[in-house]
């Protein structure tokens, strides 16, 4: 009878044992010709490079790593091609020489695509991203004419450099929306950017580009970023019904730290030997509409620190030892709080009252 009993607890263990064991994932398919077409899992077996065509073909749901191997183009075709419509994660490589490194999307097919430890380097446009939901983390950007760029293309980028692009680092044109955090842009032509879209940029640093963050038509905010030695760090064109905003952030050794002509609220900025630190104009003589407020804001050592000739309201902001103008706003609305002394010009503080 003890026997009878201990053989059916091992049958039942074994039986358990059985069910609990987990099953087994498909091989990943290992890619190692031009070419070629994939799906589920693809790791890439070796440096690859293709004289002619396509790279790789990514099918629906495909997650193909390049296990820290390049793929390599002769300046034409797409390096990774998506399939519009569908969902793709590209990991752990490099692509490099194509037309298009990564590309496939379709305005009219909205395709989802993830991207993690990617270089993207020496190609035409780096990420192709056209009507596709798009992130990207822990990845460089580098040596392209075009970064990331997509018409209707809304993008997470974060923890990813932007190094030397000859064009656009990262933008979205006709709709859509790129979203920037803690990211880096050194040396690019034009950083950030969006036309008839939506810009934010937070915790990035942005250092020696020619245009750092701009927008035409669209919203561009900026939070808690650091602009150092760039020709212009931030500017906007006319926006209509569009408030942007720009807070906590560094502006330093810019040639123009802050210009623009859509109504925007600039809260507790520090702006630090800038040429022209923070200047607003009208985009016409009719634009009533667009406003400025600046509140708890400091510049220090600047050639000219606040030039506002229209629609302002200042409050608590503080101009200290810059080579020309303090505070130069003839038609703000003053809320109090406002400090100049050191400053060049004449009176130190115009359109507000002052305190030293």
């Amino acid at each position: 009878m003890r026997r009878s009993v201990i053989a059916a607890t091992s049958v039942l263990a074994v039986g358990l044992t059985l069910q609990a064991a987990p099953a087994m994932a498909a091989p990943a398919t290992i890619v190692s010709t031009c070419g070629t077409t994939v799906s589920g899992r693809a790791v890439l077996a070796a440096d690859l490079t293709c004289a002619t065509g396509d790279g790789i073909t990514l099918s629906d749901g495909a997650v193909l790593d390049l296990q820290k191997h390049t793929l390599t183009g002769a300046g034409a075709g797409t390096g990774i091609h998506y399939t519009a419509g569908g969902t793709a994660t590209i990991k752990n490589g490099t692509v490099r020489n194509w037309d298009a490194g990564v590309g496939g999307g379709d305005f009219l097919s909205p395709s989802t695509l993830t991207v993690f430890r990617l270089v993207l380097e020496d190609n035409e446009t780096a990420l192709a991203g056209d009507g596709a939901t798009v992130a990207v983390s822990e990845s460089r950007v580098s040596e392209n004419e075009f970064g990331i760029t997509g018409s209707n293309m809304f993008a997470t980028v974060t923890t990813t450099r932007f190094l030397d692009n000859t064009g656009v680092a990262a933008s979205v044109v006709t709709g859509g929306r790129v979203a920037v955090a803690s990211s880096v842009f050194n040396g690019n032509n034009w950083g950030a950017s969006c036309n008839e879209g939506a810009l934010t940029v937070s915790a990035s640093t942005f250092t020696d580009n020619t245009l750092a963050v701009s927008g035409s038509n669209c919203g561009v905010d900026v939070a808690g970023s650091t602009f150092t030695g760039n020709a212009t760090a931030y500017t906007t064109s006319f926006s209509p019904g569009i408030e942007n905003e720009i807070t906590s952030s560094k502006f330093i050794s810019n040639t123009v730290a802050v210009s623009t002509k859509v109504s925007t609220v600039l809260t507790g900025n520090k702006f630090y030997k800038n040429r022209t630190a923070f200047k607003a104009v009208p985009p016409s003589p009719d634009a009533a509409d667009v406003t400025f407020t600046l509140d708890g804001n400091t510049f220090d050592r600047n050639l000219d620190a606040l030039y506002v000739t229209f629609g302002s309201t200042l409050k608590n902001n503080h101009a200290i030892n810059n080579t020309r103008f303090g505070i130069y706003a003839p038609k703000a609305t003053d809320l109090g709080g406002n400090t100049a002394y050191g400053n060049g010009s004449k009176p130190q503080c115009v359109g507000v009252a002052c305190t030293p």
